[in-house]
Order: C-alpha cells, then sequence, then structure tokens
C-alpha cells in the first residue's frame, strides 16, 4: 500500500490517529506510536489549546488517542 501522501512510496506504518498509511518521511513516533506529521500537529494544537479531542470512529466523544494520553501524563508530571 502506498502512502497516501506519497503515490508511489509505500507504507510503513498507518498513523494511529487517522489510520492512513504513511512513508516513513511522513511518520513520527509519538509515545510509541505511528502517526503522520497532519495528526500529530492537530493534537499538538488541541492539547496546547485545551480543547477536547473529536469524536473518534466509534463516536466516543472523549476518546483520546494513546498519544495524546501519553502527552497529557507527562504535562501533568511536569507541572507537579
Amino acid at each position: 500500500m502506498d502512502c497516501y501522501r506519497h503515490p508511489g512510496v509505500a507504507s510503513t506504518a498507518t498513523c494511529v490517529a487517522c489510520a492512513q498509511p504513511i512513508c516513513p518521511e511522513c511518520r513520527e513516533e509519538v509515545a510509541g506510536h505511528a502517526m503522520c506529521h497532519a495528526c500529530v500537529a492537530a493534537a499538538a494544537a488541541r492539547l496546547s489549546a485545551g480543547q477536547a479531542p473529536p469524536p473518534q470512529a466509534d463516536g466516543n466523544p472523549g476518546a483520546r488517542s494513546a498519544a495524546e494520553n501519553q502527552h497529557l501524563r507527562n504535562r501533568s508530571r511536569e507541572q507537579e
């Protein structure tokens, strides 16, 4: 399967937030999970603005990705 941003380039992972196939150039490791640049930027913006994450595919409005949960845990430890 090809990377969703780079047709013709094989994907090596799937973004845990959007489920799109991503290549090594598009991949970021966040809390041990592969995420695409767009999802990392969106999660960082939501977290810095203190907004709730968008509903996930199962419709759970309070669902957060594992990467967002890890970021929140790290942030709360830094504030202690």
